[in-house]
């Protein structure tokens, strides 16, 4: 919980220029999902999870610095993470691999749509 509340605490990018933003929040992402998966006790998962994270990072600050209005972005992203934080306690292990699952998609779906809009910008 305590690495939800430090993620739903950092504002989020206002633009491309907000660099600071972007640097202050994305390790809080990171450790808010890196909670998530703590107590898996299988060592390669972890690691394999960290690569993931690690190749993914540059696609989810594409997404922060998106063309999605501020306002809506920070509703989904608390909305998103904190249905994610309350699926563990309740140990359904099936809402929590859909609700990442989703969370994943979408991302990649926002990254990816915001490569194509800066390449018809240029």
């Amino acid at each position: 919980m305590s690495s939800f509340h430090l993620l739903s605490r950092a504002p989020l990018p206002t633009g491309p220029s907000d660099a600071k933003a972007v640097l202050n929040w994305e390790p809080k992402h990171r450790a808010f999902h890196d909670s998530r998966i703590v107590a898996c006790s299988w060592l390669w998962m972890i690691g394999f999870h960290s690569q993931l994270v690690d190749h993914s990072e540059r696609y989810r600050q594409a997404r922060l610095i998106g063309t999605v209005s501020t306002v809506h972005r920070a509703c989904d992203f608390e909305m998103v993470h904190r249905s994610i934080m309350e699926s563990v306690p309740s140990l359904d292990k099936q809402k929590a691999c859909e609700l990442m699952s989703d969370h994943l998609q979408r991302t990649a779906i926002a990254a990816a749509q915001g490569l194509q809009t800066e390449k018809k910008i240029r």
